[in-house]
């Protein structure tokens, strides 16, 4: 099969058509943001691993979780880091464990 030897670029020519025929919009409200949340600590902690991500104190969650809504971000995950571990992850069940 041949080619062809131009291709249909009318359907990109001025903004409102490129909007128009866009198929993936990402917004703030698509997203979930993954929150660390750590205990035993009075500040945040970078994670080496992951420029720009850190860890929370569990007294900062709260601002974290507003930072996150009043930029549009509508849902968290938390990933809680516990000091309390043991072969079980019985801190995972405590009532007043971390999460």
């Amino acid at each position: 099969m041949e080619k062809p030897k131009f291709r249909f670029r009318r359907l990109r020519q001025t903004n409102g058509l490129r909007e128009l025929m866009r198929e993936t919009r990402v917004h703030a409200e698509d997203l979930i943001l993954p929150i660390f949340v750590e205990e035993g600590i009075d500040a945040q902690v970078a994670i080496a691993t992951m420029p720009g991500v850190v860890r929370y104190p569990e007294s900062g969650l709260a601002n974290a979780v507003a930072e996150a809504w009043d930029s549009g971000v509508r849902a968290v995950l938390l990933f809680g880091v516990s000091h309390n571990k043991d072969a079980n992850g019985s801190d995972t069940w405590n009532d007043n464990g971390l999460m």
